[in-house]
């Protein structure tokens, strides 16, 4: 009987710690996009960056505290049923996100054109530069460009690095299942002419 109540009570325990889990993995999933939205206002308020860093690493402090705790009892079941738990959403979210990322990307692929490139608004997830930017770097026509026809061809650049010679070209929200980041196209010059143009993720 009293073996019966320890391992229904053991059972419920990994059932608890394994919720945990998830709740953590998916309250980190809010906060990030929380803060994502503050990064993009016009006065970014002081506490972010340490609110962001707290959010983003909670589910570490809690599974350190936890492992920390096992060590000692030599228990560990709460430990490896949390670990578990968000394993499985970190799999299952980078799993979804990478499949939702290639289909959107071939969904919605388009020609490049130079009018709708300078014209388009860089805000919103139906940007020109999004649907386009594949097509022109799958082409290779910046290759060789110089400074000067890569802007009458792309327009001014949002960000110019004279260090690394480098323009660089915001295209819009993260093709993604949920849009954190942003997207950019990376020209980089070398001796006065293209040498690559790469897509980043920032």
């Amino acid at each position: 009987m009293v073996s019966n109540v320890n391992q229904s009570l053991k059972s419920r325990t990994v059932q608890v710690f394994f919720l945990l889990g998830l709740v953590t993995f998916f309250a980190q999933l809010a906060f990030g996009y929380f803060f994502a939205d503050l990064a993009t206002r016009p006065q970014i308020p002081r506490y972010l960056p340490v609110l962001s860093l707290i959010a983003g690493n909670i589910q570490w402090f809690i599974l350190s505290v936890l492992l920390l705790l096992s060590l000692r009892r030599k228990k560990f079941e709460k430990c490896l049923s949390y670990l578990v738990a968000v394993t499985l959403c970190y799999v299952g979210y980078y799993a979804n996100s990478t499949v939702h990322s290639m289909v959107l990307k071939s969904a919605s692929r388009k020609p490049f054109s130079s009018n709708d490139w300078k014209t388009t608004r860089t805000d919103q997830a139906s940007s020109a530069r999004l649907k386009e930017v594949d097509d022109l770097v799958r082409s290779g026509k910046l290759i060789g460009l110089s400074r000067e026809s890569v802007q009458e061809l792309l327009g001014i650049p949002d960000s110019i690095k004279p260090e690394l010679s480098e323009y660089i070209y915001r295209l819009g929200p993260e093709r993604n299942l949920i849009s954190i980041d942003e997207e950019w196209l990376v020209v980089h010059f070398r001796n006065g002419s293209v040498t690559s143009a790469n897509i980043m993720i920032d």
